[in-house]
């Protein structure tokens, strides 16, 4: 702690910060505004390719090999672990998230503490969590997962600064990198943050240790622990004979997509930046408010985690507003220096509270929407799977592999690796052979979804796929959500003929765009 916690009284000192009344009070304000997201089984493609990814580890099917993804294996785990509580998955998982949304929630509390007091640290703490559902973070992105191993990080280093000797150092340094190294397992995206982390820590060493050999064994001692995680899983791929598959996901695919046009990732960046335009502003005045006080140690290390994080977010392009989630870490933490000034800090909490409240609520379509369409879904295609036919999700919503339980033989279950064109041949495998082979097994339903996701599209796959729709499948039902329309297509020997005919002939009840009950 910093000489103002010190001089704190006793009560605001010592009694909330090691009682429980923080955190608990944290998890209460977490549930309280993820609670109207809770059980929309629609807030992000993502989150539902990783719940079905869990579901398909629980059921023995090997990551990279079976199913395939660039994702860390760490982030497969937790979901497959989530699968492991039971019931359909998507409370489970988001309720999860909500414990991981808390739990980082705290760490921003307890790094803000070292500056202001426990209101400002709290109202911080709450921003984290209000912040997240407008850029996406509502459900359980791999942000919301991974922040929480990073915030621990950082504090961590900090305390590592602090320590009043070199084996608490190093107790502190080592726990903190392990941190950042789980934080990899979850994205690897998190070593722009890492690497910040590692070097703050060898840069506080230099009074510490004789010598540059000195530090650089420390340093080698760091990055071990960091890598640590990363280290067991590929050793673990290779007992299994699956070091290839893992290598070329997680190291070499990245290298293979094809860039973004120009325009999209524009747009997209501009999305990002008018989402999160008033917060930032706030914080870069709360880095002018801390640092016309002058320069210490923790304002350096806020700004720097601060241009790490963006670094992270600028790095691998396309500029989707989730990948800006681990700007909250540090921004959070920032605005509790300015949540700290008399009068004016209540009220830009108060703005920043408001805002980020109603975007987040306007951000989706009410959760029983999404439910009711999910349903609706669901029983257009069980009519087909129930005889034991596969589905194709050929685009979003991916959890109706999950709720219709059919089956799904697919390595590439995430749709926009066989549809977006950036990702011709990431995979290991050519998108056409791939997407011809999915159709030429003849599943007895498809989904689609209008307009296209992607910034680019792999035309001859979408091409090959309007053929054999138009040829072998009746679309049954269609769904507007949020400015897309979901279309499910059942195959035409598996329709009565009578069904057939009045699709055919184009009867507005099943082939029109359809509410479901319950939906309005």
């Amino acid at each position: 702690m910093t000489s103002l916690t010190r001089r704190l009284p006793g009560f605001a000192a010592s009694h909330m910060d090691s009682s429980l009344l923080i955190p608990m009070l944290l998890l209460v304000a977490a549930f309280a505004m993820r609670w109207p997201f809770l059980g929309h089984p629609m807030i992000h493609v993502d989150e539902q390719f990783y719940l079905l990814a869990g579901q398909r580890m629980v059921e023995g099917w090997l990551p990279y090999v079976d199913f395939w993804d660039r994702k860390p294996v760490g982030l497969f785990l937790i979901f497959g672990a989530i699968r492991l509580m039971g019931g359909d998955g998507i409370v489970q998982y988001q309720l999860v998230a909500t414990l991981f949304a808390a739990a980082t929630a705290h760490a921003v509390y307890l790094i803000a503490r070292r500056s202001v007091l426990p209101s400002a640290a709290f109202a911080a703490a709450l921003i984290y969590v209000a912040m997240l559902a407008p850029i996406n973070g509502a459900g359980g992105q791999s942000p919301v997962f991974y922040n929480l191993f990073i915030a621990w990080s950082a504090l961590l280093v900090l305390r590592a600064s602090d320590a009043p000797s070199e084996a608490a150092f190093r107790r502190y340094g080592c726990a903190a990198m392990i941190s950042a190294g789980l934080a990899l397992q979850v994205k690897y995206v998190a070593v722009v943050e890492g690497v910040f982390l590692g070097l703050w820590l060898l840069w506080t060493a230099r009074g510490r240790f004789p010598g540059l050999t000195a530090i650089l064994a420390r340093g080698t001692w760091f990055a071990g622990a960091a890598l640590l995680p990363t280290l067991a899983a590929a050793v673990w791929f290779a007992a299994v004979g699956a070091f290839q598959p893992f290598l070329q996901a997680n190291f070499v695919s990245i290298f293979q997509r094809e860039a973004a046009p120009v325009g999209f990732e524009r747009d997209a960046l501009m999305h990002s930046f008018r989402l999160l335009a008033f917060p930032f502003a706030c914080t870069l005045a709360a880095l002018m408010v801390s640092w016309a006080r002058g320069i210490d140690r923790d304002r350096t290390f806020l700004l720097l985690w601060l241009v790490s994080a963006i670094g992270g977010f600028l790095a691998i392009g396309n500029y989707f507003d989730h990948y800006a989630l681990p700007l909250l870490l540090p921004m959070s933490v920032i605005l509790a220096r300015l949540f700290a000034v008399r009068l004016a800090g209540p009220l830009i909490f108060a703005l920043l509270f408001s805002q980020a409240t109603v975007f987040g609520v306007l951000r989706y379509s009410p959760t029983s929407k999404g439910r009711a369409i999910t349903a609706a879904m669901t029983a257009d295609i069980e009519s087909a799977t129930a005889a034991g036919e596969c589905l194709f999700v050929a685009d979003t919503p991916m959890v109706l592999y999950l709720t219709s339980q059919g089956c799904a033989p697919w390595q590439y279950s995430f749709p926009f690796h066989l549809t977006d064109g950036t990702e011709a041949g990431a995979g290991g495998r050519n998108q056409p052979h791939a997407m011809r082979a999915i159709l030429d097994a003849r599943p007895g339903a498809i989904v689609t979804g209008a307009p296209h996701f992607t910034p680019t599209i792999q035309q001859y796959n979408m091409t090959l796929l309007k053929q054999r729709l138009d040829s072998d499948y009746f679309v049954v039902g269609r769904y507007p959500d949020r400015g897309r329309v979901y279309s499910v297509w059942i195959r035409r020997d598996l329709l009565p003929a009578s069904q057939q005919n009045r699709i055919a002939f184009g009867n507005p009840a099943p082939a029109g765009d359809r509410q479901p009950p319950g939906a309005d």
